[in-house]
C-alpha cells in the first residue's frame, strides 16, 4: 500500500521532484521499495525531508546542493569538491543525517549498561518496531519512549508523546503492581 501511495505522491509532485534533480538534490524514493517517508521513518528513523520551503529554494537556485561527491577542501569563497568542482557559499551547511538513536543513550548510561542498549529503530523479522515505548529488552526498569521527525533529532515529538505515554505509563503500573506478566518480543537481530 505505501509503494501505491508513494507512487501516486511523486506523480502528483513530478515537477517539484524533478526541479530539486536539476538542482542537485539526491532523491531516494523511500529506501529500495520506493515507499516514501513511512518506510524511511519505521526502518530508520530519518532519511527524509518534509518540505518546509527550501525545495522551491532549492529549484530556484537560491539554496545550491551538491550531492554525492566528498568535500576536499573549504576555501574562503565556498567548497572545492574531489570531482575537481567548486561551489562559491557565504554559509555551509553540511546535512550529515541522524545518527544511531543508541548514541545518546549509551553516553547517559555509560557502560556496560550502554553496551545492553538493543536495537531502537527499524523493523523486527516479524515487521514489528524494535524497542520505543517500552521497558528496554535487557535493562529492567529503563524504560524508553521516543519519536522523530523532520524537526527533532530524537528527543521525540510531542504528538507521539501525547500518544503513546499514557500506553507506557499503564506498562509502567502493570509492572509496579505485579501484574505486568511476560511481554511477548520477537527474536531481535543486532
Amino acid at each position: 500500500m505505501a509503494e501505491r501511495a508513494a507512487a501516486h505522491v511523486r506523480a502528483l509532485d513530478r515537477d517539484i521532484l524533478d526541479g530539486l534533480v536539476r538542482g542537485g538534490y539526491t532523491l531516494r524514493n523511500g529506501g529500495e521499495h520506493d515507499c516514501g517517508v513511512y518506510h524511511l521513518f519505521v526502518t530508520r528513523g530519518g532519511g527524509y525531508y518534509i518540505d518546509n520551503g527550501a525545495c522551491r529554494k532549492i529549484i530556484d537556485g537560491k539554496i545550491k546542493v551538491k550531492s554525492g561527491v566528498e568535500v576536499e577542501r573549504i576555501t574562503p569563497g565556498g567548497v572545492v569538491f574531489t570531482d575537481g568542482t567548486e561551489l562559491p557559499a557565504d554559509i555551509i551547511v553540511v546535512a550529515t543525517g541522524f545518527d544511531d538513536v543508541r548514541v545518546p543513550i549509551r553516553n547517559l548510561l555509560g557502560e556496560p549498561a550502554g553496551a545492553a542498549v538493543p536495537p531502537l529503530w527499524g523493523l523486527n523479522a516479524e515487521g514489528e518496531l524494535k524497542g520505543p515505548w517500552r521497558e528496554l529488552q535487557n535493562l529492567p526498569n529503563m524504560w524508553l519512549m521516543m519519536g522523530r521527525d523532520a524537526d527533532e533529532i530524537c528527543a521525540g515529538n510531542f504528538g507521539w508523546c501525547r500518544c503513546f505515554s499514557k500506553i507506557l505509563a499503564l506498562q509502567i503500573k502493570a509492572k509496579q503492581e505485579g501484574l505486568y506478566g511476560t511481554r511477548y518480543a520477537a527474536p531481535v537481530e543486532c
